[in-house]
């Protein structure tokens, strides 16, 4: 299911929000579409509520009415840090995902250098404009083009790992060591998630991360394995499959004595890992998950896991053997998954069924300042 965040500010041609609200709601359903004044239940968290569902969204919508940039006395609120809707749209742009302007009335969008450096670029995106004499007539063009923009979502580096919320920290610092920029940290139900749009981090994510964590992890008397999944794809929903597959807990078994376990999907893996540029790939041991997708195991500083679940995982790139996944080394083995050559690394990013989606709660990274994510009421 995709998610649409609208963004908008009370007492500014509100009518607006409301109509797309209704329009989206009817094309996607309720629960794919976030206005916080019918999403958020009484007596929630507040902000708990807000932030979660923007990190979640594939697409926000901003809607400027003549007021949008003003404030009572007529000064320019946005250049306000604290100011949540110009922290909405810093949020949107910095993850990376559409953002779609939606113009209401005569409104006239700001120029770009009456608007702070963190929402400096949103005068670049193609804007739609709403009039309340036609307001249904113009939301249902909105709800036209928001269609055909989710039909092609980001996809992003996602990485999920059972942990207290006291280990959010060190993360955020040992993922900002890494390279990683624009990320996003968020912890519920025992799982942190670090989401890493695009593709340029991937191996950042995959290869820098994972390190980085276990070295942190030798500090850490008698721990037990930290268990760690990554996927490349529109949510995370893959990347928390493979956390809970029972196929995971075999290969804990075989590896209680390793500080950290890491098990990448086969998307991220041809991304990340494949294309090599000096890394051991013999480490990587491809296996079938329970759910049936191949992924692979990894624990850092060990040649290979062999012998992992239902009699079909083999180490990959041996001496003489090839790519067991078929992409153009020497050796000519198929693919168990069926898949084609991927011409020199190039990948296909096959799309995720949408489940139950995790709400945040505790929000890191540089891309809200480098503070926690704490809201406000408009």
């Amino acid at each position: 299911m995709p998610q649409i965040f609208i963004s908008y500010r009370s007492g500014d041609e509100s009518f607006a929000a409301v109509t797309l609200d209704r329009l989206l709601c009817e094309r996607f359903g309720a629960d794919a579409v976030f206005r916080d004044a019918r999403s958020i239940p009484p007596a929630t968290d507040y902000a708990t509520v807000l932030w979660g569902r923007l990190d979640r969204s594939d697409l926000v919508i901003v809607v400027i009415g003549p007021r949008w940039h003003l404030d009572a006395h007529g000064g320019n609120r946005l250049r306000d840090e604290s100011d949540p809707v110009r922290r909405e749209v810093a949020f949107a742009l910095r993850k990376g995902v559409p953002v779609l302007p939606v113009l209401v009335g005569d409104a006239v969008m700001p120029a770009a250098t009456d608007l702070p450096e963190d929402i400096r670029t949103l005068p670049g995106r193609q804007y739609r404009r709403m009039r309340a004499a036609t307001a249904d007539v113009d939301a249902q063009r909105v709800v036209t083009d928001v269609t055909a923009l989710l039909e092609f979502r980001r996809a992003a580096t996602v990485a999920v790992l059972r942990a207290p919320a006291s280990l959010a920290a060190p993360v955020r610092r040992v993922a900002a060591g890494c390279g990683l920029s624009g990320f996003v940290l968020s912890h519920e139900d025992g799982v942190l998630r670090l989401t890493q749009p695009g593709d340029a981090h991937a191996r950042a994510v995959a290869v820098g991360l994972t390190g980085a964590l276990d070295a942190l992890l030798r500090d850490v008397p008698d721990a037990v394995p930290l268990r760690i999944a990554m996927d490349h794809a529109t949510s995370a929903d893959g990347a928390l499959r493979l956390l809970d597959d029972p196929a995971f807990d075999t290969v804990l078994r075989r590896m209680s004595s390793a500080r950290l376990v890491l098990v990448l999907s086969d998307a991220l893996h041809r991304l990340a890992i494949r294309p090599g540029g000096g890394i051991n790939k013999a480490a990587y041991t491809r296996f079938a998950t329970a759910a049936g997708p191949a992924a692979w195991a990894h624990v850092p500083g060990r040649p290979g896991l062999p012998g992992l679940p239902d009699g079909t995982a083999h180490t990959a790139h041996r001496a003489g053997h090839g790519d067991p996944g078929g992409h153009g080394d020497p050796g000519g083995h198929h693919d168990p998954g069926g898949h084609d050559g991927d011409g020199g690394g190039h990948h296909n990013v096959v799309e995720v069924n949408h489940g139950r989606a995790v709400l945040a709660r505790d929000i890191y990274g540089d891309v809200i300042l480098g503070d926690r994510v704490d809201g406000g009421q408009r």
